[in-house]
């Protein structure tokens, strides 16, 4: 925020942090209707409008009133007076019918007069929706839990503006991301009297509740703002002796050891998890290649008397199947490897992805073309083969002329037409079978 000089006079402008090309795009009009609000530690309220967007510096600025001596509130820093302010600000949110979606630290700012001013809740959202700096997010991150709404939400988050307050510390500064998120839901934080055995017993319990659910339910605003009021009269910290306020605070500290130390049980349990999977996974590999040579000396193929057409049939349904172990028994040594290796890495990627991103296998091609070709997920596309004709030659070999389907062979799969090939196979009768022993192919130029 910063003062802007305008033709009205000097005001308060709030960065968008677009340029004027996008920000042609938005809808002003809604964001306008979203007042902020200027809140009095006595609870009194007032609306602050959005007057006007300019251009400065090559970004837009929304523009109103200027408010004298505004600052970024720091809840490590200042009094409770402010805390029992934002519960006011939330409860005018409320009955506006457009209470922010949690705290954005950014979005209170604090004025010379003790007032707060709340940004306008509309713009404050499309501002941190839309930023790209990581800290806007991480703001956000600190104060809110990922999945409460309404009046729980605010009191986990006034809980953790308490806890600041009282320890000028933030309880999972040594977390982040999905490992924060993970402590917030299993509501593994320290009690606060591990930190100050001094502090209230009935603020003690009040922050233990709206950080660390059990049976009884989170404080709601008014719990909070009862509790406020004591803390701005009488103080929240009891004159007792160093002794006993050391051993609250070991007591306090055992008493969270259970609930941490199954916490880091369950994450080394998953990273276990995790590498031996992978390592069973390796080891189940390395067996399968290992006993591959000596399963397919011992058994006979599955072309075992076929005829070369008969085998041609199978080696181009193994394609479609994404069975590699059969297009080897059609194919002679040093055959068709890339053929196996596309299908191999199909395959396994395939698995990997079904498994970690609860993907599908790829769709039939002949399936998903029957079916007027229905949008797929981000990420997959149809594979085998269509309109497949296998003709005989003179001299013995096999003419195959197909559509073939396969990932990443087109960008826009509404148009796409399938890569067009023609085969033909050359066969040597081995010991057991009759064996490709040759591919030429060629890839037919779309629209031939």
């Amino acid at each position: 925020m910063k003062r802007i000089e305008t033709s009205d006079g000097t005001r308060l402008g709030i960065p968008m942090g677009l340029n004027p090309r996008r920000f042609s795009s938005i809808d002003t009009v809604e964001i306008r209707k979203s007042p902020g609000i200027i809140v009095s530690p006595a609870g009194g309220t007032e609306d602050w409008y959005i007057e006007k967007f300019i251009e400065q510096d090559g970004e837009m600025v929304a523009v109103g009133r200027l408010l004298e001596g505004e600052r970024q509130w720091n809840p490590g820093e200042d009094s409770p007076t402010l805390l029992q302010t934002l519960i006011h600000g939330i409860r005018a949110l409320k009955a506006a019918g457009d209470p922010l979606g949690g705290l954005y630290l950014p979005a209170i700012r604090v004025l010379d007069d003790g007032k707060i001013f709340i940004l306008p809740p509309r713009l404050e959202a499309w501002i941190r929706d839309n930023s790209s700096d990581e800290r806007n997010h991480l703001d956000r991150d600190i104060w809110n839990h990922p999945d409460l709404k309404g009046d729980d939400a605010w009191s986990y988050t006034l809980g953790m503006i308490a806890w600041m307050m009282l320890t000028g510390e933030d309880p999972l500064r040594d977390e982040r991301d999905e490992e924060r998120r993970e402590r917030i839901r299993s509501g593994t934080v320290v009690s606060i009297a591990s930190r100050d055995g001094r502090i209230e017993p009935d603020a003690v319990r009040m922050i233990d509740r709206a950080l660390r659910p059990g049976r009884e339910p989170r404080p709601g605003l008014d719990e909070w703002a009862s509790m406020l009021d004591r803390w701005i009269r009488d103080g929240i910290h009891r004159n007792i002796p160093d002794d006993e306020a050391a051993a609250i605070a070991e007591r306090a500290g055992r008493s969270g050891e259970g609930s941490e130390n199954q916490l880091k049980l369950r994450r080394w349990m998953r990273r276990s998890l995790r590498k031996y999977s992978l390592a069973a996974a390796i080891l189940a590999g390395i067996l399968i290649f290992a006993w591959a040579p000596v399963r397919k000396a011992l058994e006979p193929p599955v072309t075992a008397g076929m005829s070369p057409i008969q085998v041609a049939e199978t080696y181009y349904a193994a394609i479609n199947s994404q069975d590699s172990g059969i297009m080897e028994d059609c194919l002679a040594r040093n055959v068709g490897r890339s053929d196996r290796q596309q299908v191999d890495m199909v395959y396994v990627t395939t698995r990997v992805r079904q498994g970690y991103e609860g993907l599908a296998a790829p769709p039939s091609a002949s399936e998903w073309l029957e079916a007027g070709r229905p949008v797929l997920p981000e990420g997959q596309w149809p594979w085998g083969i269509v309109e497949m004709e296998l003709k005989e030659m003179p001299d013995g070999r096999v003419e195959a002329d197909y559509i073939f389907w396969f990932p990443g062979q087109a960008a826009d799969l509404r148009t796409a037409e399938g890569q067009r090939r023609n085969d033909v196979l050359s066969f040597t009768e081995g010991r057991r079978s009759w064996e490709i022993s040759a591919i030429s192919r060629s890839i037919v130029p779309s629209g031939n």
